[in-house]
């Protein structure tokens, strides 16, 4: 599927979290990464199951950072979420916290540089 992104349409209008919410299971490979080097942030949960017990437990979590990019990688602008639920409203303010983290982390790192 393309989207022409010099269009004007509905999806770049604040949306409701439970609108761009996923669930997915899959095997994750370095062939799966970004080859730009450019990464919306994702929580991520892990969990393994033992089937023969029917047991399952958290053995991980992280969060991931992805942006969007056009073919010839640059940045492009994608629809803000609205958090809903008083969980949504908590990770969503966690998420602005790390990204000024991060912020600071590259300005404190650029400023070593110089």
């Amino acid at each position: 599927m393309t989207i022409n992104v010099t269009e004007k349409h509905d999806s770049f209008l604040p949306r409701p979290v439970r609108d761009s919410q996923s669930e997915m299971n899959e095997i994750v490979l370095p062939n799966d990464t970004n080859p730009l080097g450019a990464l919306l942030e994702v929580g991520v949960t892990v969990w393994v199951e033992n089937y023969l017990a029917d047991e399952t437990r958290q053995v991980s979590s992280a969060y991931l950072t992805f942006v969007a990019v056009d073919a010839a990688g640059r940045h492009l602008k994608v629809a803000p979420v609205i958090p809903e639920t008083d969980e949504q409203k908590r990770r969503y303010e966690d998420a602005g916290r790390r990204r000024e983290l991060r912020r600071a982390e590259r300005e404190r790192r650029k400023a070593n540089l110089r």
